[in-house]
């Protein structure tokens, strides 16, 4: 299995009628009647801009430590309170993140996509976003670019990232993923001061040197809210 094959696997049990059309070879992200993403067995497009499996830096023959199995089952039980894709996204290094950016400013200027910003409160990693927020439940593609190479980092990156929102508290959430992966799943938690915690993200395993990261939205997410007040648009 390499990196796309599970990728789709993954998403192929989304069950999503708007927004997202999936078939046994292949995935693609429809807004406004445009491509934002694609991804068969041998590419993942943005666009049809940009491949972005060549930024991921692949390492062919690596050793894996994804289960199909345990996904599968994670999977299946999250669809019961499945909400939506929220977004597609990938993290990788890079040295310049202007330089970057600029990159994509340019191979997305002739599209109807825009591209936005969210602080990441991290001046060694920015926080990027692909699409059209007009229609707020639309499924964005996200763009991590970090600029420092440390363990810290390398933990995470570089990744894929799945992203979905969910009815599922976060106790509910815990009890399934410990059924599943154990106590280890979940890496990091965004838990707003006297609300509760939003979204959590865990590790599936990892395929040719890459990571495939799940984010989960609780029942506590608001994404209308990050669409409208929290994604600056870049000109």
């Amino acid at each position: 299995m390499n990196i796309n094959t599970a990728i789709l696997n993954i998403i192929g049990k989304l069950h999503q009628k708007k927004f997202l059309t999936v078939d046994e070879n292949e995935a693609k992200i429809i807004v406004e009647e445009k491509e934002l993403f694609f991804i068969d067995n041998s590419s993942i497009q943005l666009a049809s801009k940009v491949n972005l499996l060549t930024k991921l830096n692949l390492l062919k023959n690596n050793n894996s430590n994804f289960s199909e199995a345990k996904t599968n089952n994670l999977i299946e039980k999250l669809a019961t309170k499945f909400i939506r894709l929220n977004h597609v996204g990938i993290s990788y290094f890079c040295k310049d993140i202007s330089a970057e950016l600029e990159e994509y400013k340019i191979a997305l200027k002739n599209t109807s996509f825009k591209m936005y910003e969210e602080s990441s409160e991290d001046p060694y990693q920015k926080w990027f976003f692909v699409g059209n927020i007009n229609d707020w439940q639309a499924p964005l593609v996200e763009i991590v670019l970090n600029k420092l190479d440390t363990k810290d980092y390398q933990e995470w990156v570089p990744h894929f990232q799945i992203d979905i929102d969910t009815n599922f508290s976060i106790d509910e959430l815990e009890t399934v993923s410990k059924e599943i992966f154990g106590t280890s799943f979940w890496k990091w938690k965004l838990d707003i001061p006297n609300y509760g915690v939003v979204l959590a993200m865990g590790l599936l395993g990892e395929i040719d040197g890459i990571k495939i990261a799940l984010g989960l939205g609780t029942n506590l997410r608001g994404t209308q809210y990050h669409r409208e007040n929290l994604l600056i648009e870049l000109k």
